[in-house]
């Protein structure tokens, strides 16, 4: 993309008027997916155990299955008819357990984290991806541009604090994909950019 497509589509974002994403989900189930990421963001991301239980009894209700700790170690795992995967707190990709990266600065943040994850033994490609998102607003369903990380399979998400299989993002989270900077892997002891 060029700056100024990214720009036009930031304007129009400011202005409500971003377009929809194309949906991998019927558009009937637009309501019960943003429910279903709700529920994901808080069985990963809150400490209370009750919270946790709390939000596994309804997805199962939804359909799901769920198992797992929530570590990188053992993931949460989840399956439905919207698909399988694993998810788990951003926190243990990290040696101290902390996410230094600011909530809201999607862009950077996966910019950034692919250009060092890159050099992770075991990587076949980790890319900054920029897209649309649809999540729910204080007035309803809100379009809005959004960047990750995907690494190998997995999506790293800063803003949601998830690690979660690439086909589970893309379904769950309504995200559609409009440009990817791909990191430069180190290959034969050559240095990356």
């Amino acid at each position: 993309m060029t700056i100024e497509e990214v720009e036009e589509l930031r304007i129009q974002e400011m202005n409500n008027e971003l377009r929809f994403p194309k949906l991998e989900i019927e558009y009937r189930e637009i309501n019960k997916v943003l429910l279903i990421q709700d529920f994901i963001y808080h069985i990963v991301n809150n400490k209370f155990f009750v919270s946790k239980l709390l939000n596994k009894l309804s997805l199962k209700k939804m359909g799901f299955e769920i198992s797992g700790q929530g570590t990188d170690k053992k993931p949460y795992k989840l399956k439905s008819y919207f698909g399988e995967g694993k998810c788990f707190n951003v926190k243990y990709i990290f040696n101290n357990k902390k996410c230094p990266f600011k909530v809201g600065a999607c862009f950077s943040n996966s910019f950034n984290m692919a250009g060092e994850m890159c050099n992770m033994p075991d990587v076949d490609h980790c890319d900054c991806v920029s897209g649309i998102a649809l999540i729910m607003g204080e007035n309803g369903w809100k379009r809005i541009l959004h960047s990750v990380v995907e690494i190998n399979d997995m999506v790293i998400d800063a803003n949601l604090k998830m690690v979660i299989n690439k086909d589970l993002y893309y379904k769950l989270f309504m995200f559609e994909e409009l440009s990817r900077f791909e990191a430069n892997i180190k290959k034969s002891g050559l240095p990356i950019i």
